[in-house]
């Protein structure tokens, strides 16, 4: 994994793989910085069964689950719980499906794990709506000249889920049809 990274000039990572493994990540690269992300738990639990539910039911669906192979692959990700576990009532997805108070219990327990985990002066306990300043003293660069971007938004991410949907079936139709119309002129 290292080398893959570092040949490819990796220097961060955000998000999964990144997050769901950073005790392994920890042991590779034994200097790296770990930034938590926190926020209520009350609101994280709206936002993925707003957003990370709706995307996680799309992508294993026909006819999405065609354009995105790989996901077979990754499909167990969601459900992986802090101590590395799979089961369909783990992880973010399978605990938010399990209701409020099951994820909200995941999300404490998935906080709280990593804080006990990581070293104190590699981990920055952060909550976004701080902007710039911690983010950037923990990790020792300028902060910049320019509004602090605020970008997770979640109709923004339903609407690109219903533009997968609709390309998807795009293909699906335009594919079917091509498909037909060469075997109605091959075959006469």
């Amino acid at each position: 994994i290292k080398h893959w990274l570092t040949s490819r000039h990796y220097i961060a990572g955000v998000d999964t793989p990144f997050a769901l493994h950073y005790h392994k990540f920890l042991q590779i690269f034994p200097n790296a910085k770990v930034i938590l992300n926190i926020r209520d738990a009350k609101s994280w639990y709206q936002s993925v069964k707003a957003t990370l539910i709706p995307l996680s039911n799309t992508v294993n669906t026909f006819p999405v689950n065609l354009l995105a192979p790989n996901q077979q692959k990754i499909s167990h990700i969601p459900f992986t719980s802090p101590d590395g576990t799979t089961n369909p009532h783990s992880g973010v997805v399978g605990s938010t499906l399990l209701g409020e108070q099951p994820a909200i219990d995941f999300y404490n327990q998935w906080t709280d794990t990593v804080i006990n985990t990581v070293p104190k002066d590699r981990l920055l306990i952060y909550n976004i709506m701080d902007g710039w300043e911690p983010l950037c003293e923990f990790l020792d660069v300028n902060v910049p000249d320019v509004a602090f971007p605020r970008v997770n938004d979640g109709r923004a991410m339903l609407v690109k889920i219903g533009r997968a949907k609709m390309l998807a079936w795009f293909v699906v139709v335009v594919v079917g049809m091509i498909v037909a119309f060469g075997l109605r002129v091959f075959l006469g």
